[in-house]
């Protein structure tokens, strides 16, 4: 049997079974039980020498059960705030608040965990949305804060953080380097808030911020490489990597 044939049997992609063959990534649960049906097989016959792919089904049940139990409690606790905020006030007002924020904590944490496609890029993407949210519920609370200014800041540094992401998760930038480039943007990306929040921005300010990234910029130069960290960050590209080859 080609692996032409057997991914027509269980729906997936070519590539999809070529993967699994170099263990470059593994077949869920109901493949799984596709794979037994198609050879005729029981699933302990067919897990018995494969501890990866048995991990690899209690790791998705841990994300599951723990992305059950936080939708819970969010779920709870908002109805708490909303039935206590309607029974005082006879309104939903400051109760969209944690509403709206319990959508992008559970948005975010729900993308990190289910998305394999670099999942930290995919999330901050998909929570924007629901950031906004929490900024516009808390306009309906309060008269003085301008909308527009607001959003503007927001998308703004929402920005400098997905450019951080995307340096973090699908570059091959070492960490302190990147560190480096987030203190250097910060300081465009301040200097950019204050004009849309029509704030001065001192020289003196700006001479100290400068000298304090040249100072930190040299640390980072210089910190010997094959640290713990870097290491780490080699590792997750990895895995982000041969997930996504696993979708193709």
């Amino acid at each position: 049997m080609t692996q032409k044939d057997l991914s027509s049997l269980i729906h997936v992609s070519r590539q999809t079974i070529s993967n699994w063959e170099v263990e470059r990534s593994y077949p869920d649960l109901e493949s799984i039980v596709l794979l037994s049906n198609v050879f005729d097989c029981s699933l302990d016959s067919l897990l018995k020498d494969e501890p990866d792919i048995i991990r690899n089904i209690n790791r998705n049940k841990i994300k599951n059960t723990l992305i059950k139990i936080v939708g819970i409690l969010l779920s709870l606790g908002t109805s708490v705030s909303i039935l206590v905020n309607f029974a005082s006030e006879q309104t939903i007002n400051w109760s969209l608040v944690p509403l709206s924020g319990s959508i992008f904590f559970m948005t975010f944490l729900v993308s990190v965990l289910k998305i394999p496609k670099f999942p930290l890029f995919s999330a901050t993407l998909l929570s924007y949305v629901p950031l906004i949210c929490i900024f516009l519920s808390i306009k309906y609370n309060s008269e003085n804060m301008d909308i527009q200014i607001l959003t503007k800041i927001v998308s703004l540094w929402f920005l400098y953080y997905v450019i951080i992401i995307y340096l973090v998760e699908m570059t091959k930038i070492e960490f302190y380097k990147i560190l480096l480039i987030a203190a250097s943007l910060s300081l465009p990306m301040e200097y950019l808030t204050r004009i849309i929040w029509h704030s001065d921005f001192s020289t003196m300010d700006l001479i100290i911020k400068v000298i304090l990234i040249m100072v930190f910029g040299i640390l980072c130069l210089i910190k010997p490489q094959g640290n713990a960290i870097n290491k780490w960050l080699t590792k997750y590209r990895l895995y982000a990597y041969n997930q996504c080859v696993g979708l193709k």
